[in-house]
């Protein structure tokens, strides 16, 4: 074969890779066309193959299909080497109403653990950073060791230039998947789609590998990875879980049947324009603003939002209203404790129709919304619904304030992070060393910052650290000012919230000494729901789900003695068909989720990181967990629901996880 003749293959090449793309990648298709860069590609004149030239240096020193063999063959060696298994506590479920329900199977996991040869995953997935010529992926898919590849890529002319080298309609016709960093809104949407997929593997089996590590620049994909890892973590802590999704729904249910007054937010307003409302969070920076609150309080409209309620009351500040989303017992408890040095009957409450019943009790009246994620919300009056009200009770008390009010909105002590590594107000709860009972677990850990593994920037752009929970509050917080009209003046040093004005203290008193606003009222109105019995919706739901659950087992059993089935391509098939069986009911399917989220991903781990000496005899264990879970779990709701009973005497939720 002659040079000419390479460059007829080359451009033949190029023009069914461009041809493709036309036709099923149309945005990556246009980039391409569009981009202005010069190729730096050049052809070795002894192996007549493609090379990369950048300043008159060729990248690939051995050419480049050598290099991408060696390449691989290194990486194979090095991910062979490494123990991937996720530790024993993973498969120990929590929050799922029934304590310790898989402690069987993770103490069979255990026992075998160390002994254990199975160090990578069975079938895993691999995600690429950088598509070089396109060789390595070829190379990595011949392997055929990983379900699926991603591949992620930053410059649009990468891809250009290996259309002239990979066939690509050949690798994306398989099990591969490509995304090109062309547009950041849209790269971001494919990505998080990507993960959505790839759960449960992207959280214990899906391994990275980068291309041309060693002159790659470190922080080339680090926006990428940081948002792979955050995801990751978040879906492991923030997501479906059978006690606290079931203890809201009872609570919702009992609250009903109370007559509990249901807010119309359509109606009911608060002052005008002019209005200053400000959302007191607990987080550190709330003691460099207090002052301040306490100095205006005739010119703002207070909402405190969960425990920075004590922090006021201690420096003579009555809120105008108190906001809650805790479903808990421990929320009660916390409640009456600050009511026993300070008089709630003053204050009107606010809280979501999933709160703990019990914390009417201490306020002077209370008034009920309905959170867009309850899964009897389209059973009841769509006025009566609060979005983006989730996470945290600050997301929820500016989610309200903005839903009823097209005023200013002030965020003090809304850190989402731990400024100065405190995660609280010096008046907070979690800082008292005499609390008794179940309230002990609420004091703040004096060793370290618990579960904070998630860097972000504070409003002078360092870095600090929080937790998953902290994190997805500021998402949330984040969706909800790019959406309002209001504007939103983040009073805190904690983290960057996007679309919020930053004020100092001093900022702050300027803001208020020009302010004539005084004595805003809030005119509430109601919808009446004496005609809604929702226990019917709870029950047809919950049995739905139970359906599922069931269904699951039968099929794990029924697959148990057959030797061609891999248990971890099952569980993906598993989610898949509910996602896309329940695909127009998304309640329906949170509430299914609530239910086998935790324990498939238990199963998950275990056929995925097990030899098959024993694999079959852990799976039978956690079949056996399983199997009693779900009678356990069944009748401890359906108890609660035929009876109308107080919802839980206890806690199903694992508060000091």
């Amino acid at each position: 074969m002659n040079i000419n003749q390479v460059k007829i293959n080359i451009e033949e090449l190029y023009n069914t890779n461009i041809n493709y793309l036309k036709s099923h990648k149309k945005h990556l298709y246009e980039h391409i066309i569009e981009s202005t860069d010069n190729i730096s590609l050049t052809i070795d004149t002894n192996t007549l193959t493609l090379n990369k030239a950048i300043d008159g240096k060729t990248i690939y020193k051995e050419g480049a299909l050598i290099s991408a063999k060696n390449e691989v063959t290194a990486f194979i060696e090095k991910m062979n080497k490494i123990n991937y298994k996720p530790a024993p506590s993973s498969i120990n479920v929590k929050d799922i109403i029934k304590k310790n329900a898989f402690i069987k199977t993770a103490k069979h996991y255990s026992r075998y653990y160390d002994k254990c040869s199975q160090l990578t995953p069975d079938k895993g997935d691999l995600i690429i950073f950088g598509i070089g010529l396109g060789h390595h992926i070829q190379l990595l898919n011949e392997l055929n060791i990983f379900d699926n590849i991603i591949v992620i890529e930053n410059n649009i002319n990468n891809l250009k230039e290996s259309l002239y080298c990979t066939n690509w309609k050949e690798l994306l016709d398989k099990n591969i998947s490509l995304i090109v960093n062309s547009n950041v809104e849209k790269f971001d949407i494919e990505l998080t789609e990507f993960m959505n997929r790839s759960y449960p593997s992207i959280i214990v089996s899906t391994l990275t590998y980068n291309h041309l590590e060693s002159i790659t620049p470190t922080n080339e994909y680090a926006n990428v990875k940081e948002k792979i890892y955050n995801y990751c973590v978040f879906k492991q802590v923030a997501v479906e879980c059978a006690g606290p999704d079931s203890q809201r729904l009872l609570n919702s249910n009992y609250n009903i049947s109370l007559n509990k007054k249901i807010l119309d937010l359509d109606k009911t307003t608060l002052g005008n324009n002019n209005t200053n409302t400000i959302i007191v969070g607990a987080g550190p920076s709330l003691d460099h603003y207090i002052d301040i609150i306490k100095k205006y309080r005739n010119k703002l409209f207070v909402i405190s939002a969960g425990s920075s309620l004590i922090s006021l009351l201690k420096s003579n500040i009555q809120p105008d209203i108190h906001f809650e989303l805790e479903f808990q017992n421990l929320a009660a408890l916390n409640l009456e404790h600050v009511n026993h040095s300070f008089s709630l009957k003053d204050t009107t409450l606010i809280c979501s129709l999933s709160s703990n019943p019990k914390l009417s009790n201490f306020f002077k009246e209370t008034h009920y919304f309905i959170q867009a994620a309850s899964e009897i919300s389209k059973h009841l009056p769509i006025s009566s619904i609060l979005d983006h009200g989730g996470i945290s009770c600050t997301n929820g008390a500016t989610a309200f304030a903005s839903r009823i009010s097209k005023g200013t909105i002030y965020l003090v002590g809304l850190d989402f992070a731990y400024t100065n590594n405190a995660h609280h107000a010096k008046d907070n709860i979690s800082y008292q060393k005499d609390l008794k009972g179940h309230l002990k677990i609420l004091e703040e850990k004096e060793t370290g910052i618990p579960g904070a593994s998630i860097k972000v920037l504070d409003v002078y752009k360092n870095i600090v650290m929080t937790t998953p929970l902290l994190h997805a509050a500021k998402e949330v917080m984040q969706n909800l000012t790019s959406i309002k009209k209001n504007k939103f003046i983040n009073c805190s040093f904690g983290a960057e919230i996007s679309n919020s004005i930053h004020h100092t203290p001093n900022q702050l008193i300027e803001k208020m000494e020009m302010s004539d606003n005084e004595n805003t009222k809030i005119n509430y109105f109601f919808n009446d729901i004496s005609e809604f019995d929702t226990k019917i919706q709870t029950h047809n739901m919950y049995d739905k789900s139970f359906t599922v659950c069931y269904t699951i087992q039968n099929t794990i059993e029924k697959n148990l003695t057959n030797s061609n089935i891999n248990f971890s391509k099952l569980v993906k098939s598993i989610l898949n068909s509910i996602e896309s069986d329940f695909s127009n009911n998304h309640l329906q399917y949170r509430n299914i989720m609530s239910f086998i989220r935790l324990p498939l991903l238990s199963l998950y781990i275990i056929s995925n990181y097990t030899d098959n000496s024993y694999r079959n005899d852990i799976i039978n264990t956690w079949l056996n967990d399983y199997t009693d879970y779900l009678k356990d779990v069944k009748t401890t709701i359906n108890t609660y629901l035929e009876k109308n009973e107080f919802p839980s005497t206890e806690d199903w939720i694992e508060t000091n996880k």
